[in-house]
C-alpha cells in the first residue's frame, strides 16, 4: 500500500472522505514525491494532530492509534485499534 492510500484510509476511519488528489493538494507546498512530511502536513491541514518519530512496537497503545508506521523496507502500514481484543490491526 502506498503512503497516500494509508492517509486516505486513516481519514476514512475518521469520517473524512478525500480523494488522493485532494490529499496531495491539501499539503500546500510543492513536491515531487509524497513523503512522510507531506502526509503530516496533509493531516495537520485537515485539523488532525500529526507528528513523525520513532516508537518501539511494544510501546504502541490505543492512545497512539490510528497511526501510519513504516516497515523496515520502508513500506507504509496503517495501524488501527482492534475493538474485539484491544490489540491492533495492521493493513
Amino acid at each position: 500500500m502506498c503512503l497516500i492510500q494509508c492517509v486516505r484510509l486513516l481519514l476514512r476511519d475518521a469520517g473524512v472522505r478525500k480523494s488522493a488528489a485532494a490529499i496531495r493538494d491539501i499539503v500546500g507546498v510543492p513536491f515531487k514525491k509524497y513523503a512522510p512530511k507531506h502526509a503530516i502536513l496533509s493531516l495537520q491541514n485537515l485539523g488532525f494532530k500529526a507528528s513523525f518519530g520513532q516508537v518501539n512496537v511494544a510501546k504502541i497503545n490505543e492512545d497512539l492509534l490510528p497511526a501510519i508506521a513504516f516497515s523496515k523496507s520502508g513500506e507504509p502500514l496503517l495501524i488501527r485499534p482492534n475493538p474485539t481484543d484491544h490489540g491492533f490491526l495492521i493493513s
